[in-house]
């Protein structure tokens, strides 16, 4: 449980890191503040049984992502604009 812990805070420092250098905005106390807030309800599933609709949101979404990816395609072979 210890080393649980231990890998949670580093990543969130890492996170908090990458995102106050990414943006410039915010202090890394500020993001590591906010990173707590939006990542700490994820780790309280117990298990990947738990987080099912994780799964199936995600599956979703790359069905989205690839339809959109093909009539993006399909729409610049017909107007002929293919870069």
């Amino acid at each position: 449980m210890i080393t649980l812990y231990g890998i949670g805070c580093v990543f969130l420092l890492v996170t908090a890191t990458f995102l106050s250098n990414l943006t410039g905005t915010l202090g890394h106390c500020r993001w590591l503040l906010i990173g707590t807030v939006l990542l700490t309800p994820l780790t309280w599933f117990g298990t990947p049984k738990d987080s099912w609709h994780v799964s199936v949101l995600s599956l979703g979404s790359i069905g989205i992502v690839a339809m959109l990816i093909v009539y993006q395609a399909r729409k610049e072979a017909w107007d002929g604009t293919v870069r």
